[in-house]
């Protein structure tokens, strides 16, 4: 029986056997790399079924957010999220949820976060004694 970390020495053997019959299979000066690349992963990766998110679901997420005054680069606070959410923020929210899972895309503008040090302790000046938080914005906390 094998503990969780050990590895077992037929399967790294496989393994090897396996890369170096691709290796003497392959000239890559020979053949375009991505036909290597292509050939080598033949075998399909299982395919990811995501479901929908609800507004119920997106409600749920912004309530279980801590009520903070801090912002990301879009100065919308949680605060102003969860007085929001009843009024404008589900029902667009899930439909760009939805969107972004149907695509598979991640908004570049989701992908900014605001720098700011924290000081440790003591002198605020020296730059060892701050430590640095990144600030998201609340929308791609949500998502």
């Amino acid at each position: 029986m094998l503990l969780q970390g050990e590895f077992n020495i037929q399967q790294i053997v496989k393994s090897i056997k396996h890369s170096e019959e691709l290796n003497q299979n392959y000239d890559l000066n020979k053949i375009n790399l991505l036909n290597y690349i292509y050939s080598a992963f033949k075998q399909s990766f299982t395919n990811v079924a995501i479901k929908n998110t609800t507004t119920n679901e997106i409600g749920k997420i912004i309530k279980e957010l801590k009520s903070k005054k801090s912002c990301g680069c879009d100065e919308i606070t949680t605060k102003i999220l969860k007085v929001s959410n009843p009024f404008i923020v589900s029902s667009p929210l899930t439909y760009i949820c939805n969107r972004m899972l149907s695509i598979g895309t991640f908004p570049d503008r989701l992908k900014f976060s605001e720098i700011k040090p924290i000081c440790k302790k003591g002198d605020k000046t020296p730059i060892t004694n701050n430590r640095q938080i990144s600030l998201l914005t609340v929308f791609s906390k949500i998502f």
